[in-house]
């Protein structure tokens, strides 16, 4: 999976840069996981090159944002795009996530 890390002030950023799918899910979870850093309460998903997130990938979404959560940070998404949001919404997991635009 594509993704770039960065760091801002207090977040630790997470650039993905394509489609999450059944094929890099597993990898995108254990990315997070494995860069968690005890300097950083706050966890981003920048999610602006996202599209498609299938229902496997949406699930590893939410074990990835539990296990971030257990660990004490706070998950977010950002930069959620239209689509990606409307799967969020039909599938009734919206409200679960922090989302905000910057």
């Amino acid at each position: 999976m594509n993704i770039k890390k960065r760091e801002i002030e207090d977040y630790l950023v997470f650039d993905l840069l394509e489609d999450i799918t059944y094929d890099n899910a597993k990898e995108l979870d254990s990315f997070i996981i494995n860069n968690l850093d005890k300097a950083f309460t706050n966890i981003v998903l920048n999610i602006k090159n996202v599209v498609y997130v299938n229902s496997f990938a949406l699930g590893v979404l939410i074990k990835t944002m539990q296990e971030v959560e257990k660990r004490g940070c706070a998950f977010f998404l950002m930069n959620v795009n239209p689509n990606v949001k409307t799967l969020l919404k039909v599938t009734g997991v919206l409200a679960k996530f922090k989302i905000f635009d910057k």
